[in-house]
């Protein structure tokens, strides 16, 4: 990493998106919760963390494990993120998978531990269920340049504390794979050698042999992480894809309330007007009428009468809604940008409250699939039929909102909430 690089990833780490996550989500063996295994390539930092986790976090209030100590000298990486994936509280690994990430030993150290009997606590080979991400392509790459493995100094005259465990480690991993793999053994010979390697520098001469280069790190990779990466078949995003294998799988302890209802919010808990309008059948729009077909409820001049639900912008134009209409505001951003952007229609599939018709399994029930869809609406845009889902609490329906206008290329920050109905404190 950068030197720009760290400081950024530090300051995430301390008041950012990093830092939400840690004081939320993060999770490890001594608490009472299930989690997942976080592993990924440092580079990759900002998309993996700051983006794809943050936002399935902040969304679905997944529970995580990943090393959150980021100085380079620190010790806690090796000593705890393999009894950190033999806790039962372990379900799964989600894996970043880029060529960044096939060519770094500590990535195949967790790749290799993945696949032992200790890992999820079972005592089960390869048992730990497994989530590909692929963040980028993964091309053949041949260079003899040492990953570090079992490397005390580096030829920049750093030095690694934490080569001997590291390396004692790897052998291990190595040794009960290649019981069952002997394929390993042809690319790596040395898991008896625990002697260390040292660079040559400008005042030291090299000692030992390297244990590891980029090139035999990528072919050991090829043979101990599953060779079919697709993330999902579909057109999802990253965030959508963890959640629907996740809960595909059964693993749903995982999340911060139940895989297929998002976490609820302070402003959208039971009992409340907005939690009312997520009821199947409850909400007058969700019809099968196409765009444009319906009346506009809602929209009317502010100088007629102040609306008693809501009031927002989106982009530049002023809407209003019921407050037992919470959804509409969903429904008008699809409208709004779609009308504008009708080329883009498609392409906000991407959010998992808009999908074509045809991907949506009994919608406006709640059998629906996804769930999301439990109440939703239909548009026509462009002679190809689309569902925008409302089954979210508050937060989520503005964070989707946000999300619509952003892959639009409009500012997220142009939808604006003016006014929300008063709470209703009735228990």
């Amino acid at each position: 990493m950068t030197k720009e690089q760290k400081t950024a990833r530090k300051q995430s780490a301390e008041s950012g998106h990093i830092r939400w996550i840690k004081d939320n989500c993060l999770r490890t063996k001594d608490g009472c919760d299930d989690y997942v295994f976080i592993s990924y390539k440092s580079d990759d930092y900002e998309q993996v963390l700051d983006d794809i986790v943050y936002n399935v976090c902040k969304r679905y209030g997944l529970r995580v494990y990943f090393d959150t100590a980021f100085d380079e000298d620190s010790d806690s990486w090796i000593n705890q993120f393999y009894k950190n994936m033999c806790s039962k509280k372990c379900r799964a690994m989600i894996a970043f998978i880029d060529d960044s990430y096939f060519s770094s030993y500590a990535t195949l150290i967790e790749m290799m531990a993945r696949k032992t009997r200790k890992a999820g606590g079972d005592m089960k080979p390869d048992s730990l269920f497994f989530i590909p991400i692929n963040i980028g392509d993964v091309t053949e790459i041949y260079n003899e340049q040492n990953t570090g493995l079992g490397t005390e100094r580096f030829a920049d005259k750093r030095i690694n504390n934490q080569a001997k465990p590291e390396l004692t480690l790897f052998n291990r991993l190595f040794t009960e794979l290649a019981d069952s793999d002997r394929q390993l053994r042809y690319i790596y010979t040395r898991e008896g050698d625990y002697e260390l390697y040292g660079e040559k520098t400008e005042d030291a001469l090299e000692y030992g042999e390297m244990y590891l280069n980029v090139t035999e790190c990528r072919e050991l990779m090829k043979l101990v992480c599953p060779k079919d990466n697709g993330n999902d078949g579909g057109n999802k995003g990253f965030v959508e894809v963890i959640h629907d294998k996740l809960v595909n799988k059964g693993i749903t302890s995982v999340f911060g309330e139940t895989a297929d209802k998002p976490p609820v919010t302070e402003s959208a808990k039971p009992g409340k007007d907005s939690e009312k309008e997520e009821k199947p059948g409850k909400d007058p729009d969700q019809g099968e009428k196409p765009r444009g077909e319906e009346p506009d409820q809602g929209n009317k001049p502010m100088g007629e009468k102040e609306p008693e639900g809501y009031v927002y912008m989106i982009a530049g134009k002023e809407y209003c809604a019921d407050k037992r209409e919470q959804g509409k505001i969903m429904y008008d951003a699809f409208a709004a940008l779609t009308e504008k952007y009708p080329d883009k229609a498609e392409i906000l599939t991407k959010r998992t409250s808009v999908a074509k018709v045809e991907d949506v399994v009994l919608p406006n029930t709640r059998d629906a699939k996804p769930s999301y869809f439990r109440i939703c609406k239909k548009f026509t845009v462009k002679g190809q039929d689309y569902f925008v889902g409302i089954s979210y609490g508050l937060e989520q329906k503005k964070g989707e909102v946000r999300g619509m206008l952003k892959l639009c290329g409009e500012d997220p920050a142009s939808f604006i909430m003016i006014k929300e109905p008063e709470k209703n404190n009735r228990q």
